[in-house]
């Protein structure tokens, strides 16, 4: 829980494969988000992983270059050290 920024950060493109193995193109609008609690649980918990880690362990995990280029953004905006912490989504192993 927490409060989401009014503008959007950025956006990016990703092409989203469908368990029938269809492809969608998808764009991702990322809002920044400054979290003051989390839930135990929520609707997708099955299906996310979050870790929370500093921002350059994020740039290591994050493989979507729209996302990587979307973190850097966010941490020269908010001028902050790589020492902070930052969520890292990931879809779950299936």
């Amino acid at each position: 829980m927490g409060e989401v920024g009014d503008e959007p950060l950025g956006s990016f493109h990703y092409n989203k494969r469908l368990k029938s193995g269809e492809v969608v193109p998808c764009k991702v609008h990322v809002f920044t988000m400054e979290v003051v609690r989390q839930r135990r649980t929520w609707a997708e918990k099955n299906a996310r992983e979050t870790r929370w880690c500093s921002l350059e362990e994020a740039l290591t995990r994050v493989t979507q270059p729209g996302l990587r280029r979307l973190i850097m953004k966010f941490a020269k905006a908010s001028h902050r050290r790589v020492e902070h912490r930052v969520p890292a989504r990931t879809a779950a192993a299936p």
